[in-house]
């Protein structure tokens, strides 16, 4: 019998608590044996690892590698990594078997995600009164304090992937979702299928930027270096968005860290990058930084390196990306560099 939305929606601390607390009592379910239902508190932090992790990517031989917070999560929950993920794809609609009152549950926390990330806080709140610690349940949403209204500017990156492209990427999925729960009228999966497409791009984007230290490869600009900013640096795309597969759109290795100016010029194909990450400008930006100053300021010698910058012990652009850059961004408007 599922859970009411209510009881996920309006879940107090107190009752919260009292969930993780069965939670710590439960023994491990022996292999073969029928798992218990989730609590709501297992599946709204399940929702919330969705910013997270793309659960698509682990399953099988590589379960085990998934990253923070699923194996956290598991030893918690005392299930196991495949359990963790099954539910997320649960939530965001993928999985052939998945129980519609999960989908439903989903479709009102990606309505308010705001509203969201207060009952994330709430549910910290409650695991530390029921005695877990944030080595057992770390904060993986990184909202401290959490007993504040969450700044919600900050939580997201910049997405510049705009609505009607992100709308025309999931209507290959709307009709297998409306098989699994014909009631749910149409604009609702397809909201529900955009959300899921939103969700994935932030975790493109915060891995992007951890990945360079959040720092721009082309200028050096580091936005931690700057108190109480943010939305300095971008997750730019090295394949746009409009023309890569699902993996690719969520592919770090597709993804260059850049600030705003930098981020258009390569987009636009004023810059490219070589496989050996030596920074190509277009001979016109190179003509128009000679003749003014102000050009020179950002795309010279003093306001570009002459090299992207991948800070140790970061990823490298895939080299393919950066290839597919050069034939159809910078190629489409310079001679192909070799």
């Amino acid at each position: 019998m599922p859970y009411p939305l209510d009881s996920y929606l309006h879940l107090t601390q107190a009752d919260a608590r009292a969930q993780f607390e069965r939670i710590l009592a439960r023994r491990p379910a022996s292999p073969g044996s029928r798992q218990e239902a989730f609590f709501p508190v297992e599946t709204l932090l399940c929702f919330g690892a969705s910013f997270r992790v793309n659960g698509h990517g682990y399953g099988g031989a590589n379960i085990t590698r998934a990253p923070e917070p699923v194996p956290q999560l598991a030893r918690l929950f005392r299930r196991s990594p495949g359990s963790i993920i099954r539910k997320m794809s649960n939530l965001d609609g993928s999985s052939p078997n998945g129980a519609k009152n999960d989908v439903i549950v989903a479709l009102e926390l990606t309505r308010d995600v705001p509203a969201y990330l207060a009952i994330y806080q709430r549910l910290l709140l409650a695991s530390r009164a029921a005695g877990i610690s944030a080595v057992q349940l770390p904060d993986f949403l990184e909202l401290v304090p959490h007993d504040s209204p969450a700044d919600i500017g900050a939580f997201f990156e910049i997405d510049l992937i705009p609505d009607w492209q992100m709308e025309q990427a999931v209507q290959i999925e709307i009709d297998a979702w409306q098989q699994k729960a014909p009631d749910i009228p149409t604009a609702e999966t397809e909201r529900l299928a955009v959300a899921g497409q939103r969700i994935g791009q932030q975790r493109f984007a915060k891995d992007v930027l951890r990945n360079y230290q959040r720092t721009c490869a082309f200028c050096g600009l580091r936005a931690d270096a700057i108190p109480n900013s943010r939305h300095l640096l971008i997750a730019s795309h090295v394949k746009p968005w409009r023309d890569a597969t699902g993996r690719e759109r969520l592919d770090a290795h597709n993804g260059i860290a850049a600030c705003p100016t930098h981020d258009v010029a390569f987009d636009q194909g004023l810059v490219t990058v070589a496989d050996d990450l030596t920074i190509v400008r277009a001979p016109h930006l190179r003509d128009a930084a000679a003749a003014d100053e102000r050009v020179a300021h950002n795309f010279g010698a003093a306001g570009m390196l002459d090299r992207l910058l991948v800070p140790s012990p970061a990823a490298s652009p895939g080299g393919a990306y950066l290839q597919w850059h050069r034939e159809h961004v910078w190629g489409g408007v310079h001679k192909i560099i070799p």
